[in-house]
């Protein structure tokens, strides 16, 4: 188990991964992928054609009832703790932690994100698909994503309903919203 920065670090430069510009733009850093880890967030798997990050991910197909012209709901950016910016452009989504059930990482994100209690909403699942796509969080680390969509329905009062808003989370992350179409599918 690759539990401290210096052995994940060695495993990585041991597959052929470059880290060099990982921290930078849009990509996280090494301790970020040990953190990851560490929460069960994502896990790294080894086999015959390396190293690859495997994530569950728990995304949200935000809708307006009385409004469906809007599209749905978009994570426009996001503010890091340490100032970067991170453009996004795609539907609300939650890495599945640990044991966590796709629909509990759902209920998490919406209360974690959204501010929305369990009684805003309802929700409905549509069959998972598994996809592999580079990481612009991660760069040279292959992922597989096994991605749990829910259709998300608003009720009437819901704060979300607005035009665009901004969240700011407990750790400083600052998320800007607003209604229209993904420009990709996964996180």
């Amino acid at each position: 188990m690759l539990l401290n920065l210096n052995g994940l670090k060695k495993a990585l430069d041991g597959f052929g991964v470059n880290v060099k510009f990982w921290g930078k733009g849009k990509a996280k850093t090494v301790s970020n992928l040990l953190e990851e880890i560490r929460k069960r967030e994502s896990q790294l798997v080894i086999d015959e054609k390396g190293i690859s990050r495997v994530v569950g991910i728990a995304k949200m197909i935000i809708c307006d009832p009385n409004r469906p012209e809007r599209g749905s709901l978009i994570e426009l950016s996001q503010r890091l703790p340490d100032g970067r910016i991170r453009k996004r452009n795609q539907q609300p989504s939650e890495k599945i932690k640990g044991r966590e059930l796709p629909k509990e990482a759902v209920v998490r994100g919406i209360k974690e994100e959204l501010h929305i209690g369990r009684g805003g909403y309802r929700l409905f699942p549509i069959p998972p698909e598994v996809e592999s796509i580079p990481s612009p969080s991660y760069p040279g680390l292959p992922c597989y994503y096994t991605v749990h969509r829910f259709k998300v329905v608003l009720r009437a009062n819901s704060p979300a309903l607005r035009e665009s808003f901004t969240i700011t989370e407990n750790d400083g992350t600052f998320h800007l919203f607003g209604w229209g179409k993904p420009s990709r599918n996964v996180k």
